[in-house]
């Protein structure tokens, strides 16, 4: 039985095309001392009614920042903390302090 070819580091790189403007977002979020979601988010530049939609933001912790303009339709959260975040407008999601609490 043959041995699997190793695949080095160059080839997993060369795999990973990003654009300019990609590398330029990730090196601004690498670089941000403030390491809060929200403040990442702007770092990297995203439009946040818009470019989470249908992200992966699996055990993300939002923090106590208010999220009233994001956008994260079709967004997996599984596992994200969300208990302290304000602002969440996500279907069929009602955050931890706000349960049972009457509406106008």
């Amino acid at each position: 039985m043959q041995a699997a070819p190793r695949r080095g580091r160059h080839e997993a790189q060369a795999r990973m095309n990003f654009t300019p403007e990609q590398l330029a977002r990730v090196a601004a979020v690498l670089r941000s001392n403030d390491k809060r979601f929200i403040a990442l988010v702007h770092a990297a530049g995203l439009d946040p009614a818009q470019d989470l939609v249908g992200a992966d933001l699996q055990r993300v912790d939002f923090g106590t920042d208010n999220y009233a303009n994001f956008d994260f339709a079709c967004t997996d959260l599984h596992g994200a903390r969300l208990d302290q975040a304000r602002g969440l407008q996500i279907a069929g999601f009602e955050p931890p302090h706000q349960a049972g609490k009457k509406r106008n």
